[in-house]
């Protein structure tokens, strides 16, 4: 009962102390004078920009590359809801033909070593995969797309790929067709002119044939970029930025300089 009546008498003290001290300690009145007539330079090097890369600022943003998930990478270590497979979906003729899985022995690349196994049990019209980009991938009618990924069988024989930029609806709006699959990583390139615009378009690659292919860095890249330059900018975000004439552009910006924690924080030595 003593200690709890101390407690209370402290606080109150406490709280009188600070009373006392805000009355007594009134802020002093300042006066400014602005002199207008008595301007003075700013420096050009004061102002700019920073890019931080989180939702869609730089993939589905400022870098053109239509397809999202492209090399099969995504994980939870980034997304607690990603996954190898996310924004891809399996495509099949008929129920039960089509077997896809993610695989790392003997990949591409050893530091991006996820790959997709198309496995076709049956010949059909639409075994593979789609992807839908980011949130739908745009085209626009008469534009030429580059595509390119990386393919191998491992097994029977899948004779070719067909590559479609097709709507939600299915409508085709521009294919490909990719021959000459081998046993060995290759690459294999095309380009597509869309038919039409579209803004809620997908990426079909399809095996075309029965047998076990792997498929890896796919991507559907448009020809008009920002000063012309392959694998560049979009244009129109990129004249935006262009526009501001910024003195100087800071990378990294904002918190993402450290990440969201050591799993994928940047690594500068690298």
């Amino acid at each position: 009962m003593m200690k709890r009546q101390w407690q209370t008498r402290m606080i109150a003290g406490a709280a009188l102390i600070t009373c006392f001290m805000a009355a007594g300690m009134a802020a002093p009145r300042i006066n400014i004078t602005v002199q207008a007539e008595q301007p003075k330079p700013i420096s050009a090097d004061m102002f700019g920009i920073f890019f931080e890369d989180i939702n869609y600022a730089a993939d589905g943003g400022l870098y053109a590359e239509l397809v999202q998930n492209r090399s099969f990478e995504y994980s939870r270590g980034d997304n607690r809801n990603w996954h190898s497979l996310s924004y891809w979906s399996v495509l099949e003729s008929r129920p039960g033909q089509v077997l896809v899985t993610i695989e790392t022995e003997k990949p591409l690349n050893a530091n991006n070593p996820h790959y997709a196994v198309v496995a076709v049990h049956t010949a059909g019209e639409r075994n593979g995969l789609s992807n839908e980009g980011f949130s739908g991938i745009v085209v626009k009618g008469g534009d030429r797309y580059d595509v390119s990924l990386f393919a191998r069988v491992f097994s029977g024989s899948p004779k070719s790929l067909l590559v479609r930029v097709e709507t939600a609806e299915g409508e085709v709006l521009g294919q490909a067709r990719m021959m000459g699959l081998k046993d060995e990583w290759t690459k294999h390139t095309a380009v597509i002119q869309a038919g039409a615009d579209a803004t809620n378009a997908r990426l079909v690659v399809l095996v075309e044939g029965v047998g076990i292919a792997g498929l890896d860095m796919i991507s559907l890249f448009p020809q008009k970029t920002f000063k012309n330059r392959p694998n560049g900018l979009r244009p129109d975000l990129a004249q935006t930025l262009a526009d501001l004439k910024p003195s100087f552009i800071r990378f990294p910006g904002g918190c993402v300089a450290h990440g969201d924690g050591l799993e994928n924080m940047y690594r500068w030595k690298e």
